[in-house]
């Protein structure tokens, strides 16, 4: 299930969640390690469930970049606290990106990752798009396995950013699967050393779950916690918030003394539509008749 989600802050969240018949094998007392036993004779097989989307950014133009801002914990001394001596605090350390490339969310999610434009906010910011992590953003488990070797390098990490091509429409083929050595759509020939600095960018994101198999995955497994997300939200793109510009918001205050509610409506009164019901006349059957 995908639902797309657009907030009136401009942002924009997409998330998936995964459900239906448990990827099974025979039970064998020997080889719990590879998953519980759900049923009769029935083992759940633990096992990755990725799917990998494709974000083309034109913020504001084609001349994007991608930048990436950590939190740096530095000791430092401060002059207003003399008697604190040297402590921990926090730096932002900004860097950009300058080939294309597959990356990791930043440990502890010390890093932010924005698409940029060259163009500026009112207050000098460059205009751009932030990736947030949301639930459960995983890549592939296996690096090195016989069985995903080359035709599974997109799942391999979390996101990657690949300079736009018309060649390039998709990370994967149907064929890819029989294929672990010479897939026919590789993914990995789309770093090629391009420039990705004030250029036409695609981000690849991953979005899915490590499957801890249990029992109540039968009869089909569960929408609950089987969810994966991620949010674009914009950085600097605006000058304010967005909210303060809807039309049909109201403050209300309320008077303690009198209860009375009083409101702004800013000028733009909300529509109403008005509902006339005829009443309902009463009907007596024959069985109704009070003995």
């Amino acid at each position: 299930m995908f639902n797309y989600a657009f907030h009136v802050d401009a942002s924009i969240e997409v998330e998936v969640r995964a459900s239906g018949y448990l990827q099974s094998s025979p039970f064998y007392k020997n080889q719990s390690n590879f998953g519980p036993r759900v049923y009769k004779g029935t083992q759940g097989s633990f096992h990755d469930q990725i799917l990998t989307f494709k974000a083309d950014f034109d913020i504001l133009d084609t001349a994007n970049s991608l930048e990436v801002t950590g939190l740096k914990v530095v000791n430092q001394s401060q002059p207003w606290f003399p008697e604190l001596g040297v402590f921990e605090q926090m730096e932002l350390v900004a860097s950009t990106m300058t080939e294309e490339q597959q990356f990791n969310w930043a440990p502890n999610n010390q890093a932010m990752y924005c698409v940029v434009s060259g163009k500026t906010n009112a207050w000098g910011e460059k205009r751009g798009c932030r990736m947030v992590p949301g639930r459960s953003n995983v890549h592939l488990s296996i690096m090195d396995s016989p069985f995903t070797r080359k035709q599974s390098t997109f799942l391999k990490s979390h996101l990657a950013v690949t300079e736009v091509h018309d060649t390039e429409p998709y990370a994967n083929s149907w064929q890819n699967i029989n294929l672990p050595w010479a897939p026919q759509q590789d993914f990995a020939k789309f770093f090629d050393g391009e420039s990705i600095e004030n250029e036409d960018l695609t981000v690849w994101f991953n979005l899915g779950m490590h499957h801890f198999t249990r029992s109540e995955d039968v009869p089909v497994t569960l929408y609950s916690e089987a969810v994966s997300s991620i949010v674009f939200a914009p950085q600097n793109f605006f000058d304010r918030a967005q909210e303060g510009d809807l039309r049909n918001r109201r403050w209300i205050v309320a008077d303690s003394e009198s209860d009375v509610l009083t409101y702004e409506d800013y000028g733009v009164p909300l529509a109403s539509c008005n509902v006339e019901l005829e009443e309902p006349v009463a009907k007596i059957l024959p069985w109704d008749t009070v003995y």
